[in-house]
């Protein structure tokens, strides 16, 4: 469907008795600037099915990042670990189960922690190789772009050992 050739059709269009190479000569000058806008059609057509075939996932996000930015691969995601333990804090009306906060001495202490100390929580690492890191920006970016809503990430870089 997109395989168009111009000089070609111009000259099956045309009537047999009026193919002359002057003429179709003048022809395909005036077909150029359709040409040209084609070709970029078809340039842009081919960037955005790239750009749709890559996803937030895990294995297809590092695959771009290593198409992009790595061709030896060595860009990795990992999942981020969060030790800290979920303790949520309700109202009576609610009628949850009591939470009790105990004093240090009694050696079972539950930490409520600060907005920053949460929003330092990272849903996964992207490792990137020391080499690459005029790149992080752009890395970011694209990160950015495919990861799924709401999901944190920090970039981190490694020593690569060869």
């Amino acid at each position: 469907m997109f395989n168009v050739d111009f000089h070609k059709l111009l000259q099956l269009l045309l009537p047999v008795a009026l193919r002359q190479p002057r003429l179709i000569a003048y022809l395909k000058v005036l077909a150029k600037p359709l040409i040209t806008l084609f070709n970029s059609f078809t340039t842009h057509r081919l960037y955005v099915l790239d750009a749709i075939t890559h996803t937030g996932q895990v294995i297809y996000l590092e695959h771009l990042l290593n198409k992009l930015y790595d061709p030896f691969n060595h860009i990795k995601i990992i999942d981020s670990t969060d030790p800290r333990p979920d303790v949520f804090i309700f109202n009576e009306a609610e009628g949850q189960q009591a939470i009790f906060l105990f004093n240090k001495i009694e050696n079972a202490p539950i930490l409520i922690y600060n907005r920053h100390e949460f929003d330092n929580n990272n849903d996964f690492i992207v490792k990137v190789p020391n080499g690459l890191f005029l790149l992080v920006e752009q890395i970011t970016a694209t990160v950015h772009r495919y990861r799924q809503a709401g999901k944190r990430f920090i970039i981190q870089t490694y020593n690569v050992i060869p």
